[in-house]
């Protein structure tokens, strides 16, 4: 009942701010958009061992995830989404402490390019990795049957699961070569 019930606030939120002409008219949510927790008590979030946690999901009950970052305290909230590739994420809202930006006060430039994604004016190159030759030659035959398939068909759509693994890949070796670990400012 919890996630519906937020999920009716937030769209009465969306609704005022779009009456008040603040924001645009609310959309529909995707299918893979997930759902909002909010009001968690300090039990709902539990570490299991070094690598696996547990949380409280209401109506589900306990669901166990791979601890990937520290989790904070005076959490408020998490949502729990699904991506593309068909696996499931939980992401606790926490306010951050202020990061106090580097204070060298230097100017560099950036230059994008062919060979090399982008290289600074000070001589240092910064590559996005990409999938290797073995499995974009893997990625090639699920684009072609993709082109084939029915719109529809389950057959495209397990195609379409099998091309998003393979990007999901490809993503998460950009997010953990990043020096923000993965997170966007």
């Amino acid at each position: 009942m919890i996630v519906r019930q937020q999920t009716l606030k937030d769209f009465a939120q969306a609704m005022t701010n779009f009456l008040r002409r603040t924001h645009r008219r609310p959309t529909w949510r995707g299918r893979g958009e997930g759902f909002r927790i909010v009001a968690i008590k300090p039990g709902d979030v539990r570490r299991v061992s070094r690598d696996v946690g547990k949380v409280k999901v209401p109506k589900v009950g306990w669901v166990r995830f791979r601890w990937s970052r520290a989790v904070a305290d005076g959490v408020k909230s998490y949502r729990v989404t699904r991506d593309r590739a068909g696996r499931w994420h939980v992401a606790f809202a926490v306010m951050p402490e202020p990061i106090v930006g580097p204070g060298t006060g230097a100017v560099v430039g950036v230059d994008r390019g062919v060979a090399v994604s982008a290289t600074l004016s000070t001589g240092e190159p910064l590559s996005t990795p990409t999938l290797r030759r073995s499995e974009q030659a893997r990625l090639l035959r699920p684009q072609r049957k993709l082109a084939r398939a029915r719109r529809g068909s389950n057959r495209r759509g397990k195609v379409k699961t099998t091309i998003a693994k393979l990007k999901a890949r490809e993503t998460d070796r950009r997010k953990e070569s990043s020096p923000t670990g993965g997170v966007c400012s």
